[in-house]
């Protein structure tokens, strides 16, 4: 079975938060960790990564066993009564203004979680801050970026001392607890799935005004900002660069996909697209052990896999999504994929 995610690796420190969640919980680290194939010295290593299947994989259960619905939430509050610990932290409250800290955690947002999901972009007087996972990432980055909203406009409150309130906060799944819950935590009410319209909300975003950005931290370090910051970098230059034919074939498609264009793709478009010959193309990606169709199937199978999470969406639309056919022949490559029917991944996802 593919793994869309086996070459993305995480911060130790995102493991620390979640075992600390667990452990306020009554939760011991071992429980927490039960199935997981993890060399407990790396639990120790400040600068360690860790698959990011297995911290989405906890993500995803702990909620479930502790009985807690609004574990993104608690983990948000429970963070930010607890002192200033990973580099995450260090790079946004050791800043000047809030949004100079925002600004440099989205920057070396490679470092914290393998990808960079996070985009910051300012419209008018608004600060929209998107979040997009990665395709094949699951139902685990539903209670993490209810965490990292939650934990922005904490920590936002918290270094500033003034009561910023978001303009407004949307998710793209539904309520994992009581909305009351989230206005408490928000002081908002979040949008969830659907929009006003009734269309699906297609990425999480959080608005604030631009004019937050601005607020001057109490926090503010200028040794530890400099500090943090040196480590960042020398840290983002230890991890490998991504800049394999099949990496840069990989971002091709996954943005044809986003264009709902998947269907026009070929390898003579890559090719053009990439700057290469169709030729070199296929022997690069040869060299490196892949195919075009091999690369094909893998933002397929991410995809899909996305996709049949949303129990709303026909089989023939997700298809016609993935640039297929028809319906028979996604499920027959499917099944080629995953070892079971598109049918049977919904039923057991759900």
């Amino acid at each position: 079975m593919i793994d869309p995610l086996a070459h993305v690796t995480v911060t130790v420190q995102a493991l620390h938060l979640l075992l600390a969640g667990a452990q306020a919980r009554g939760m011991t680290p071992a429980e927490a960790l039960t199935d997981c194939e993890l060399d407990p010295a790396v639990i120790g290593d400040i600068d360690a990564r860790v698959p990011a299947s297995l911290v989405l994989g906890l993500w995803q259960s702990l909620p479930k066993r502790l009985n807690q619905p609004d574990f993104g939430l608690f983990l948000a509050e429970l963070a930010l009564r607890a002192p200033v610990g990973s580099l995450g932290e260090h790079l946004v409250v050791s800043a000047a203004t809030f949004g100079a800290g925002l600004s440099r955690l989205l920057a070396f947002e490679r470092v914290v979680h393998g990808v960079n999901p996070t985009s910051l972009e300012l419209r008018d007087d608004l600060a929209r801050i998107e979040h997009r996972p990665p395709f094949g990432a699951g139902p685990g980055t539903e209670p993490a970026i209810e965490f990292a909203f939650a934990w922005l406009v904490g920590t936002a409150r918290r270094t500033t001392g003034r009561p910023v309130l978001p303009v407004s906060v949307q998710f793209t799944h539904a309520p994992k607890a009581e909305l009351a819950r989230y206005e408490q935590v928000f002081g908002v009410t979040p949008a969830f799935g659907k929009s006003a319209s009734g269309a699906p909300i297609p990425v999480s975003v959080l608005e604030l005004r631009a004019s937050d950005l601005a607020l001057p931290q109490r926090t503010q370090d200028t040794l530890v900002s400099q500090l943090v910051e040196r480590h960042a970098r020398a840290l983002l230059r230890e991890m490998p660069a991504d800049t394999s034919q099949a990496a840069r074939l990989r971002a091709y498609l996954v943005a044809q996909l986003s264009c709902g264009e998947l269907a026009t793709a070929s390898l003579s478009r890559a090719a053009l697209s990439l700057g290469l010959p169709e030729r070199s193309l296929q022997r690069r990606l040869s060299a490196e052990g892949t195919s075009y169709q091999a690369v094909l199937d893998e933002v397929r199978y991410a995809a899909a896999l996305e996709y049949l999470t949303e129990r709303r969406t026909a089989l023939a639309e997700i298809a016609f999504m993935l640039g297929f056919a028809d319906e028979g022949a996604f499920h027959r490559a499917f099944q080629r994929w995953a070892g079971m029917t598109p049918g049977e991944q919904r039923r057991q996802s759900g």
